[in-house]
């Protein structure tokens, strides 16, 4: 099957304002979800699809961090016949790198992988307590190490400024929207975690510096997102691939447990 982008194919772009026309696609909807209520609630920036928006039968939305070309995930809701498919296919092959939230059993997951789209095993822990204690945590950190927020002083030294801005747009809309913590040695970010909100759920990011790495770091510095999330009333998940184990043991050291296993449609053209 032939999937190329021409003016004829192309999807039907939604306008900021047009949002609420997406959303009835997604109800229910909870796997690596914060970031896509996010782009719905407007809380970061995105594109929205659809193929007619008097009367749509599916909706695409895509982080703007696919554009800026860094993966970010993809989601695609509603029904699909094989004119859809073809556009949607067409459209995301026309981007650089592309990262489709499925299913192993989605009806459309073999077109996709036939499209040249690979299967990445994904796994999503959430948190059975409804509370965090971060003291212990908080104890065994080094004297040398200040926690601080994320703010306008330290962000541009983060390891994730860059991808942070590409999901929010700007600085201002990540303090808005968004949360962070990092731990800083003498100036440096060492590491750092973060909340991405959104309906009252966080996905919870981190990373550290490699050259701080194999100190318990990403753990500690988690530890405070995650004391924040509950004293806000906010329930964190936590996403990684399979093949990325490192991942899931610091989430299981901070209580997590697996929730569902899901799939990336991953596109790249690299």
């Amino acid at each position: 099957m032939e999937y190329s982008l021409t003016e004829e194919n192309e999807l039907e772009m939604l306008n900021s304002d047009e949002y609420e026309i997406a959303k009835p696609f997604f109800d229910g909807f909870n796997t690596y979800a914060s970031i896509l209520h996010s782009i719905l609630e407007k809380r970061s920036v995105g594109t929205i699809f659809t193929d007619d928006k008097s009367n749509p039968s599916f909706v695409l939305v895509c982080s703007s961090s696919v554009i800026a070309n860094l993966n970010a995930p993809v989601y695609l809701g509603g029904k699909l016949d094989q004119d859809s498919l073809k556009k949607v296919i067409a459209y995301l092959k026309s981007l650089p790198k592309v990262s489709l939230v499925a299913f192993s059993d989605w009806e459309f997951r073999l077109s996709f992988e036939e499209a040249g789209f690979k299967p990445i095993d994904r796994l999503q822990l959430r948190r059975p307590f409804g509370f965090f204690n971060v003291d212990t945590l908080k104890k065994s950190l080094s004297h040398q190490y200040l926690v601080d927020k994320v703010n306008s002083e330290n962000f541009s030294q983060c390891n994730w400024y860059s991808y942070l801005l590409s999901l929010y747009g700007d600085s201002d809309r990540f303090f808005n929207n968004g949360m962070g913590f990092c731990l800083i040695d003498q100036g440096k970010v060492a590491a750092e975690s973060y909340g991405f909100i959104a309906k009252d759920t966080a996905e919870i990011g981190v990373i550290t510096d490699k050259n701080y790495r194999n100190q318990n770091l990403g753990t500690i510095v988690s530890a405070f997102m995650l004391d924040y999330c509950y004293k806000n009333d906010i329930e964190p998940y936590w996403n990684c691939d399979i093949s990325n184990p490192a991942s899931a043991i610091v989430a299981k050291k901070l209580g997590f447990e697996e929730n569902c296993r899901y799939l990336f449609l991953r596109w790249n053209v690299s």
